[in-house]
């Protein structure tokens, strides 16, 4: 999924993530949401000219909305079955490093 100056890409990757790691629908979608609590621009490069950028789009870039994210999920669904099919399907990682990567982030020593 291309995302305009990596907003998406990266409230995406999180919600995977914490998909991956057991966190129901809801939680998700409020960490996802959390994001808006961000000042605008906070996360874009000096050197990136946003002048030519119509408001409204500007706008739906910086905002982090839940339907984008339900449009995201629903489409992995419909495609994969699950977040986790999409992961060892869709982008090649293995059964063996979702599961160690698993066991790490859910270790107690990684909360240190």
């Amino acid at each position: 999924m291309n995302c305009v100056y990596g907003f998406k890409s990266d409230r995406l990757l999180a919600a995977l993530l914490l998909a991956i790691l057991g966190y129901d629908h809801s939680q998700i979608m409020k960490d996802y949401l959390q994001t808006n609590e961000r000042p605008p621009n906070s996360s874009l490069p000096h050197n990136y000219d946003i002048s030519n950028v119509p408001k409204e789009i500007w706008s739906a870039i910086q905002q982090a909305r839940p339907e984008f994210l339900q449009r995201a999920l629903d489409t992995i669904s419909r495609n994969y079955g699950t977040v986790e099919n999409y992961v060892t399907e869709g982008t090649g990682i293995s059964e063996e490093q979702l599961s160690s990567f698993r066991n790490f982030m859910l270790s107690p020593e990684s909360s240190m």
